[in-house]
């Protein structure tokens, strides 16, 4: 089973779903990108599949070491049956790839976060590059910087934004922004 800290934590808490609770919990952090490329280099080479390092770098690049998103994308990649792995290919299974990640996991994930949240994920989105600096965030949504480090906590803690640099975050989930941009966005 894979997915965020929190959503497993509930879960294993539920009265009617006691047997999780003996199961044995393993937190993963982001997957490592070198282990994902290397993962992605000998599965398809092994079964005779070219793909070339840039292909594979793209490949893991749209991961972001989230590990449903690895499962998803070599999934839909290997179902393709092409016999070599191409921009082409990658290309024809991105719009899948997005909607399963945004159905099974992002509306999901969006849906349990709290409202405010939601306004420091969304004003992120309103900035232009990928890294934002906190100052931005805490100027956008009208409030002071300890406030706004809350929030950030816990969404790091969460797994939806990682600490970038210092005074600065970025999305931890490949493609979240492009998610929160089609479909939160008013």
């Amino acid at each position: 089973m894979t997915g965020l800290p929190k959503n497993i934590s509930e879960l294993q808490n539920d009265k009617t779903l006691t047997f999780l609770l003996r199961s044995a919990r393993i937190e993963l952090p982001l997957l490592n990108p070198i282990t994902v490329q290397y993962s992605y280099k000998n599965v398809f080479s092994s079964a005779g599949k070219k793909i070339s390092l840039p292909v594979l770098k793209r490949l893991t690049a749209l991961t972001r070491g989230y590990s449903y998103a690895f499962q998803l994308l070599g999934y839909l990649i290997w179902e393709t049956d092409a016999d070599e792995i191409s921009n082409h290919v990658i290309d024809s299974c991105l719009e899948k790839y997005k909607e399963l990640l945004y159905r099974n996991a992002y509306s999901k994930i969006y849906e349990e976060l709290s409202q405010m949240d939601r306004k420091f994920i969304l004003a992120m989105t309103t900035f232009d590059a990928n890294v934002v600096p906190m100052k931005y965030i805490s100027d956008t949504l009208s409030r002071k910087p300890n406030y706004v480090s809350t929030y950030k906590r816990r969404l790091i803690e969460s797994g939806v934004i990682r600490a970038e640099s210092y005074g600065n975050v970025a999305f931890a989930l490949p493609l979240f922004k492009d998610y929160l941009l089609e479909f939160h966005m008013d």
